[in-house]
């Protein structure tokens, strides 16, 4: 497949610490990090927080690329999500990320500031920012992705396939974390259906195990069958590995995705 790969980097403020994290990713042959952020950090109040950011550009960076930010929406305001989100693409921007992979606020049982109480609420949501915020992620040339399947939302492709045709933008679209999207459907099902609409693809390491499908595990996925489906996602789209084994072993499963050996 040859796409682009990232190293998912998760739960790290400290500068120094961010910084060996992106060399370990580096050194084990990936492309670059995906960097999950808070939403303090998206806009940074301290030097600190700035220079951990910033530390990806600048003279490290030829060798350290952001390929993609992680973050949520903190609010379900609508205007208040636009201001929050339109900050998260220009400093996505600022980085020269391929895409922000955005999770919107989950389905609660009472409505709150950080839910929806109507799953309608949150797909009307899920287009109203997407449509709102499409300029400044075509400027900012940093796509929008929204991640499918979380929080008990957009949890089927076809109905986030109809929202992002909706938004008529090339900088809008999805990030499938193939994991997660196998818990509710079959994740090659979910892939072909969105497939240009896919901004990144996340292959957490359970998947990347390579358990093969069976009756009694539903959320177990078939490398070949899933290499098959990837094949039609855009070549410039990112894999981006997650978990907590070193660096190394993750890439190298990501290298037996892309050339899966046959079972049976």
């Amino acid at each position: 497949m040859n796409k682009p790969t990232a190293l998912r980097i998760a739960g790290i403020t400290d500068p120094n610490e961010l910084l060996n994290a992106c060399k370990e990713a580096v050194s084990a042959g990936f492309d670059g990090v995906e960097l999950a952020v808070a939403a303090s950090l998206v806009e940074p109040e301290t030097t600190g927080q700035l220079a951990a950011l910033e530390l990806f550009t600048g003279s490290t960076g030829r060798d350290l690329r952001v390929v993609a930010i992680a973050a949520t929406c903190p609010t379900t305001d609508l205007h208040a999500a636009v201001e929050s989100v339109t900050a998260m693409l220009r400093q996505a921007g600022r980085l020269e990320a391929r895409c922000l992979n955005l999770t919107i606020p989950p389905i609660r049982p009472a409505k709150s500031d950080d839910g929806f109480s109507r799953y309608q609420d949150a797909r009307e949501f899920a287009y109203g920012l997407l449509y709102r915020v499409r300029f400044e992620a075509e400027a900012a040339g940093a796509p929008i992705a929204l991640e499918a399947g979380d929080g008990d939302v957009l949890t089927s492709p076809v109905e986030l396939r109809e929202i992002i045709d909706a938004a008529n933008s090339w900088a809008v679209g999805v990030c499938v974390d193939v994991g997660r999207v196998a818990r509710i459907g079959v994740a090659e099902d979910w892939i072909t259906t969105l497939h240009r609409r896919i901004h990144a693809v996340r292959l957490r390491e359970t998947v990347l195990a390579g358990t093969a499908p069976a009756r009694e595990d539903p959320t177990s996925v078939d490398l070949l069958a899933l290499a098959d489906a990837l094949a039609q996602v855009p070549a410039e789209r990112p894999l981006i590995a997650a978990g907590r084994s070193p660096a190394a072993d993750l890439r190298a499963r990501l290298a037996d995705l892309e050339c899966p050996t046959p079972t049976g």
